[in-house]
């Protein structure tokens, strides 16, 4: 019998699937997928950005951060903007 698993999605759990293969801790494809999922999401970061839908935090030189990445780690920063 597999796993079952489900996420949250604006506060509610979603309906429960089926979970039959998995990375594990330790897989050495585990950080080419993360390195693959995350640039990604820095891009649709980037894309709501520029089109208003959030600003990111202004550092001053110039310098506008959305979000910060290391190793498995992501930060986000946003200041959501008015509607």
């Amino acid at each position: 019998m597999g796993s079952k698993l489900s996420i949250f999605i604006n506060g509610s759990p979603s309906m429960e699937f089926g979970v039959h293969r998995s990375l594990h801790q330790g897989d050495p494809f585990s950080p080419f997928l993360f390195y693959i999922v995350m640039e990604g999401l820095s891009i649709l970061f980037k894309r709501a950005s520029n089109s208003s839908l959030f600003k990111g935090i202004n550092c001053g030189n110039g310098m506008h951060l959305i979000h910060l990445q290391y190793t498995n780690d992501t930060l986000v920063l946003v200041l959501m903007a008015s509607i």
